[in-house]
């Protein structure tokens, strides 16, 4: 069956493919398919964040870098991007990585994961309090695996 059978477009298919490849740990697929993407629409944020999804998957921070602002260009509210941007920041740069963190969260404020990424630096950080903040909000939004795994963190990181 092919996506024309299943009521999808090809884009909406071969982002599909990107992404069962990028969850399925086939980086090298996954890639394929987001420059397949880029070639039939150069201006696809998505596809651009796929890629510095990748990257930064592969531990090529510079390239995902790159991919994260060319998505963010496309889109400047790309949320995703600035959380994978915060990311690529965590281990050379927590200030810039906080930064990207609540660059995603005012782009889109019920995203739970650059709370969860910017509490987690703040409690790496010893700030409880900020850490604490950050997961008040996450329990508004519902995803209790995310909380659970901040609570967890902030009681380690702060005892």
């Amino acid at each position: 069956m092919n996506a024309k059978d299943e009521g999808v477009s090809e884009p909406e298919a071969i982002f599909q493919s990107a992404s069962d490849s990028f969850t399925k740990g086939d980086i090298p697929a996954a890639k394929k398919y987001y420059n397949r993407l880029i070639a039939i629409n150069i201006n696809n944020a998505l596809a651009y964040d796929g890629l510095g999804n990748c990257y930064l998957r592969e531990g090529d921070t510079v390239k995902a870098i790159e991919y994260f602002n060319k998505a963010i260009t496309i889109d400047p509210k790309m949320f995703q991007s600035y959380d994978g941007l915060g990311n690529c920041y965590l281990q050379t740069d927590p200030d810039k990585s906080k930064e990207y963190y609540k660059k995603s969260i005012t782009a889109n404020n019920k995203d739970p994961w650059a709370f969860f990424h910017l509490g987690s630096v703040y409690s790496r950080e010893k700030n409880k309090a900020d850490a604490l903040q950050q997961l008040k909000i996450l329990t508004t939004l519902g995803n209790k695996n995310l909380e659970d795994q901040l609570r967890k963190q902030i009681a380690v990181d702060n005892p």
